[in-house]
């Protein structure tokens, strides 16, 4: 069975302990093997990780964000809104400046994302060059629905600084379509069907 023990410093190591019952002389005895596990946990950890998260950018991924947006959206009252955000001519970077500059800017447009939101807001990429963004508690009101459009205004600034990759300034202007729950769709598939209907209305 798994516990944990205390180290001269006060840290807590996770162990395993295993424990074998033996006859030697006749007499039963007892034997118990402590096994530091800090390794397995760790690794089962990193496991974990890789799962739920992009390996590029270190955002939740697609199935991480589904599962997030399903939880949400089965609570009963839930109102949110869903940002689909899509890099305008990604590829002309990774065309003419090669695929590590497509790297480092799809990394720092990631962090910047984050950077422009609540804790409580969820950012997943969500394949390429397209990143999706969950804001809990936004209603269908007028107020709300301001709200909602100052944060796409304020991602679509951040998300179009230039940068610098290689050696060369590079920026990109993205598109963002919004949709609200529950106005827009009462299933997950609905609500990013209908963002990114309205991204693509955006970048027309």
């Amino acid at each position: 069975y798994e516990s944990a023990l205390i180290d001269k410093q006060g840290q807590r190591i996770p162990v395993e302990f295993i424990v074998r019952t033996m006859l030697r002389n006749g007499e039963r005895m007892r034997m118990t093997i402590v096994r530091d596990i800090r390794d397995r946990i760790a690794a089962q950890a990193r496991i974990h990780h890789l799962a739920h998260h992009d390996g590029l950018t270190g955002l939740p991924n697609r199935k991480a964000f589904m599962d997030r947006l399903e939880e949400l959206m089965a609570a009963d009252g839930t109102h949110l809104a869903l940002l689909f955000i899509d890099l305008d001519h990604f590829k002309r970077v990774n065309d003419s400046l090669g695929h590590l500059a497509g790297d480092t800017l799809l990394r720092t447009v990631a962090a910047r994302i984050v950077a422009s939101l609540r804790t409580t807001d969820t950012v997943a990429r969500f394949g390429g060059d397209e990143f999706l963004v969950l804001l809990p508690g936004m209603s269908g009101s007028d107020q709300q629905r301001r709200a909602v459009e100052e944060v796409a205004h304020k991602l679509l600034a951040a998300i179009e600084a230039p940068l610098i990759a290689d050696g060369r300034p590079i920026s990109v202007s993205p598109s963002i379509g919004i949709a609200l729950h529950p106005g827009d769709g009462h299933t997950p598939a609905e609500l990013i069907k209908h963002a990114d209907s309205a991204m693509y209305h955006a970048k027309a």
